[in-house]
Parts: structure tokens; sequence; C-alpha cells
């Protein structure tokens, strides 16, 4: 088969000849068959060659050889050539349609067609019998199709550089060589020739092509070659479609991201490096094995920019942890010189301190001992250290029952105030639990002046004490009398009413008397102990002031647990301070309201307590005076209650009876909703 790529438009003395050659060829035994070139003649219009839906190439003329050519050929194929817009050759043309868009009179195949179909011996009267189309493909043959875009533009195979000579990827040899007899007729045996134009002096049919790496331009008569070669070996390249190329990069950027978001920078380039590398091998294997063309650009950048990200962020993230190890040194640094000061201001306070101070393990062992504890326990501190600090007080010849006391103590785990006596000297210790590893720190004050001078306090609040009521008994047995004796002119209303006034005076002052002795001798720890049971002592105050609730019609109810421990402490006390708690419930309550004592046991720090509440509905107390309600003398004045009498020391004294019972007092209270003391 020979096929020219020469246009033969211009009539010259040996066309008929030549056309006589052809027909007797088509004639002889070997059948050959001939296609010639036509070439398409586009319009002027731009929108004429818009991309339409019949995948084809449209013009408005041809410019076709002599008729003497077109008669004497087999086939007639368009050469009309359509590089990239980087000039490069990458697609060949399929069919043309001639006329008008819409009315086309003429279908064509192009150059590589025709001589594929030439060579099948496939006549151009049975194309419309062997050629099918569908959106995006054209079938040649049923064995055969082409992935063809809207213009009806397909992609050949480039099977290597452009051909020099015999050694060639297709063999090149001159046509004066052949017609001088200088090439052997064997060389073209069973091949089909392809007649062009390749090396003339100003010929510009020359075109780049994608494996021309050296940058070899490739005439259009071997461009044509590989596309006809690609044809007859089924080598037909298919780009990705778009919805692949998303899936693609989108899938490579996640992958990159998974990859490089674990690693280090240095480790991210390298990664980059690796996959950017397997990747390209990949794509040029899916390229010789599947004929598939993938947009090795987008999959190199769907790899590239997240390492460039991920490599800005690890950039960023090394200098933000630079600067942070940064300050966190300076910090440390900062903190280990503030700490160094710190301890330095500890020890010279601990060993300077005047106080006796001691450091305890969980054990009750002492571990540390400043110098002024050798005024408490002689010696040098080094001589108590590393001994239990039971045994040290048991030399000293403290109590055993102060001992106890601070054994239950220690075993609470809360800070706690204990007095102690040795000889004549008095100490005030005062413990407190080190958290951090389970250890105590203890304080012995000496307080032997200021006991003393207690001492004498209480002596002269009792003589003082002693003195008034003597007076004080006598004018209210003197008073009572004369209200009492018939013989005595005290019936004129106004006389009677000074006296009263007289001995309601010396009661309350007598009840000061009292309060202030209660009080004296609940803060000297004076507690004549014994087995107390609390329920008994609750039951006597409520039958105590049932009476004086009654008269206000208010409710006075007792909840009492069954079963009750016994405990040990003062009765009198601890009933004078029920009974100041109830009292005052009463007197704060307006009339018809509501007093609940509740009396309650339970374990709490591992030690068994008695609970006791006492609530009412009455005026309740205002918040900003709640803090000064322990103080000695502090009454609440309000407007619902300052018409009550009262000493202001009652709760003093229910404060240091329980706290000499080793125990806690507080309340929680709402104005105009009532209180609770517990």
């Amino acid at each position: 088969m020979i096929a020219f790529d020469l246009l033969f438009a211009e009539p010259t003395e040996d066309d008929a000849a030549v056309a006589e050659a052809m027909r007797a060829a088509r004639a002889s035994d070997a059948r050959t068959r001939f296609v010639m070139p036509i070439v398409g003649i586009p319009a002027n219009d731009p929108t004429f060659r818009a991309s339409g839906s019949d995948q084809a190439m449209h013009f408005v003329n041809t410019l076709s050889p002599q008729p003497i050519f077109v008669e004497a050929a087999d086939w007639l194929g368009f050469t009309n050539a359509y590089p990239d817009i980087d000039h490069a050759m990458r697609r060949q043309m399929s069919l043309a349609r001639i006329g008008e868009r819409e009315n086309a009179t003429e279908t064509g195949v192009a150059f590589s067609l025709a001589v594929y179909y030439a060579y099948l011996r496939t006549p151009p009267s049975a194309l419309d019998q062997v050629m099918r189309s569908e959106p995006g493909t054209l079938y040649l043959t049923p064995e055969r199709a082409l992935q063809v875009d809207s213009f009806g533009l397909w992609m050949p195979y480039f099977f290597g550089p452009p051909s020099r000579g015999l050694d060639g990827t297709f063999p090149v040899v001159s046509m004066a060589a052949v017609l001088n007899g200088e090439i052997d007729p064997a060389l073209f045996q069973d091949k089909i020739v392809l007649i062009g134009v390749t090396n003339s002096t100003g010929f510009n049919d020359l075109h780049a092509i994608p494996a021309g790496v050296t940058g070899q331009l490739m005439a259009g008569i071997e461009v044509h070659a590989n596309a006809i070669e690609s044809l007859l070996q089924g080598m037909l390249l298919t780009e990705q479609s778009a919805a692949s190329q998303a899936i693609m990069i989108m899938g490579l950027s996640i992958l990159a991201a998974l990859i490089y978001g674990a690693l280090r920078w240095y480790g991210v380039m390298i990664a980059a490096a690796a996959l950017i590398l397997i990747w390209t091998v990949g794509v040029f294997v899916l390229f010789q094995t599947r004929m598939e063309l993938i947009n090795l650009f987008h999959s190199l950048l769907a790899l590239s920019i997240p390492a460039l990200v991920a490599i800005s962020l690890s950039a960023a993230s090394e200098i933000a942890r630079r600067q942070r190890s940064e300050w966190l040194l300076t910090q440390v640094s900062s903190l280990l010189t503030e700490t160094r000061r710190q301890k330095a201001l500890l020890e010279a306070l601990f060993d300077g301190s005047p106080v006796p101070i001691l450091l305890l393990d969980a054990q009750r062992v002492i571990v540390r001992a400043n110098r002024a504890a050798s005024d408490v326990f002689g010696g040098k501190p080094d001589d108590y250290v590393e001994r239990a600090f039971d045994d040290v007080l048991r030399q000293m010849d403290i109590d055993i029952d102060v001992r106890v006391r601070l054994a239950n103590a220690f075993r609470i785990d809360l800070p706690f105030h204990q007095a102690m006596q040795r000889g004549q000297q008095h100490y005030a210790l005062n413990a407190a639990p080190l958290p951090e590893n389970n250890g105590w720190v203890v304080l012995m004050n000496d307080v032997s002046a200021l006991t003393e001078l207690s001492n004498l306090k209480t002596r002269m609040i009792r003589m003082a004490s002693h003195d008034l009521k003597n007076p004080l008994t006598t004018i209210f047995v003197l008073g009572q009398l004369m209200l009492d004796t018939d013989n005595l002119d005290v019936t004129e209303p106004r006389q009677r009413e000074f006296l009263e006034r007289m001995l309601d005076s010396a009661r309350i002052m007598n009840e000061i008397i009292e309060h202030i002795l209660k009080l004296e001798r609940a803060r000297a720890g004076e507690i004549e102990r014994g087995s107390v049971h609390l329920g008994d002592v609750v039951d006597a105050v409520i039958r105590q002031s049932m009476i004086a609730a009654e008269q206000k019609h208010q409710v006075l109810t007792a909840d009492v647990e069954s079963n009750l421990p016994i405990v040990i402490g003062d009765a009198q006390q601890l009933s004078q301070a029920v009974g100041n708690l109830v009292s005052n419930a009463i007197k704060y309550t307006p009339e018809g309201g509501r007093i609940t004592v509740r009396v309650s046991s339970g374990e709490r720090d591992g030690r068994k307590r008695l609970y006791l509440e006492v609530e009412d509905t009455g005026f309740g107390i205002p918040a900003e005076a709640q803090s000064k309600l322990f103080q000695e003398f502090y009454r609440v004045h309000t407007r619902d209650t300052q018409g009550i009498p009262g000493t202001g020391l009652g709760l003093s004294l229910v404060k240091s009876v329980v706290e000499a019972h080793d125990g806690k007092v507080s309340f929680k209270s709402v104005e105009g909703e009532g209180s609770t003391f517990y």
C-alpha cells in the first residue's frame, strides 16, 4: 500500500502516466492500494469550529488532488494538523464534515484512518457499515475503538523520536535513491509506504512531539506514520476522566497529609521525595501497561503542596516550640532562683523562729526540730530527732489524758489546738497536717505567763462576780419582800412599776454574771467529765422549754436517733449549751413558728461523732451580722428583734462549751426564713 502526503493540486504533463501506473498497480497481483491526501479549509468565523456533539471537524470546503488522482486512488484522507497550545502534536483528527455545520454534505476520514481502512481492504462505500460513533468513542471496527473528544480528536502513541535513515523507528529513504536503483525493492515488500517531504529546505511541516525529548521536530509524514502504527497495533492512548482526576488528587492529598502529619520536617522532605518517585514510576508503569495518560502535574502537586504545608507548619511549630522551651527555661530558671530564695528564707525562719517547731512524719516520728525546741524539750534538737513524739511527751511527764487526746486528734488529719501542762509550765500546742508528705508541723508555745494572767483574770472575774452577787441578792430579796409584804405601802401603781423594773434589772445583771462565770469555766477547761447521754440532755431541755414555746403558740419537737452512743463530757455544760440554742430559737421565732431539735450519730475521719441541730423558722440573721455572731456581748439588732431581751453571751458560751468537748459549732441562716445551728 502506498499513501501520498503530497497534494498534487496543480496539473502536470506527467499526471496521466502516474495515474495509469496507479491503476496498473491496483490491478496487479499485489493489488496495491493507494491513499491520496485532502486538506480541509476551515471557515473564518470562529464560531464555526465551536465544539459540537458530532465529534468531527467541520470545513467549509476542501483542497483536493487533481481529479485524475482522485479517480485512481482507493481512499482520500484529511491531513489537517491540530497541535496543542504548546505547539506539540499530541492529537489526530478522525472525522471531517464538509459544508454548513447543520447541513454538512460530505463526511471524510483523517489520513491515518484512511490508510488503516485501506490496509483492511475496506472500501469507502462500506464506511457507514463498519464505523460507529458514541459519545466519547469512535468505533473504527467492532474490535478497534478510539477515545475522542468533542472535535473527534484522538491520541496516538509515539514509538520514538524523529527518524533519520534506515535505522530509525520508521526507515526513511530518499525518493531519488529509489528512482536511481540504489534501494533494494525488497525493502518495500509487504509494507505500507508513505511518500512525503521530510528534509527539504524551507519546509515548515515540522512539529514538536511528546517523544522528542531532545527538542527534535518531526515531519508531518512521520506523525502520520506513528498514528497509523498505533491503529495497526491497537496502542491507543486514553485520558484520565475528570472524575478520576478529582478522586486521584483528593486521595493523594489525604494520603500525603496523613503521612506528613506524623513526621517532623526532615521526615516530610524524605517522605515527599519517596512518594513523588514512587508515584512517577507508577504513572509510567500505568502508561506502558494500560496506555492511560495520568495527569502527572496535578498529581505531583497533590503530593507536593501538603508537603510544603506540613514543612511550613512543622517549621512554625518548631519555632514556637523553641520559643516555648526558651520561655520555659527562663521561667524554670527564675522559679529555681525563687525556690532557692524561698527555701533559704524558710530555713532561716524555721531555725531562727523563737517558737519551738517540730516536723513529724506520718507515724508521728520527729524528723526535724528547730533550735527553739531545745527550750521545751531540753538538750539539742538532734537528741530527739527520729524519736516518736509521744515518747518525748511521756519523757516530759505530760498527763496521759492529754497524750490520748493528742493521739486522737492526729488521727483526724485536721488542724487542732491542745493545751498541756508540765509542772508549772503551760504550753499551747498547735498542729497542722502536711498533705504532700502525710506529715505534721507542730508548734509548742510556752504560754505560762498568759495562763497565769488568764487565771488571774478568772480569779478577778469570780471575785468581782461574787462581790456583785451578794448585793444583787440583797436587792433582789428585799425587792421581792417589798412586793409580797402587805405591811409596806407599795400599792400605788407608779411605785410598784419602779420596784418591778429594779427587780428585772437585778435579774438581768445576775444572768450576765452567771453567763460570765460559766463562760470562764468553759474556757478554762474546767469540765467535770462523765458519761453523758445526749438524747436525755435534749429531752430535759425540751421539757423545760415547752412552756415558753406554748406561750408563743410554737411547735417544739425533738427528733432523737435511737441507740445513741454515750459520750464523755460535762452534762451540766452540755445542757447549758443546748438550752441556750433552744432558748434563742424560741425567742427569735415569731408566734406560730416551728423549732426542731435533731440528734444523730455518724463517723467522720475514723471517729464516731454526735450531731446536734436546732432548726427554727424565725427571723433569720442578716448576712452582714453573721461573721460576728459568736462574739461576746454581740447582739443582732433588726426591726424584728430590737425588743427581744438578752445578754449577747449565750452563743459565745455555746461555742466555748462545744470546743471544750473537741467539737465545732456553726450555723446557716437566711433572713426572713429561719436559722439552723449545728
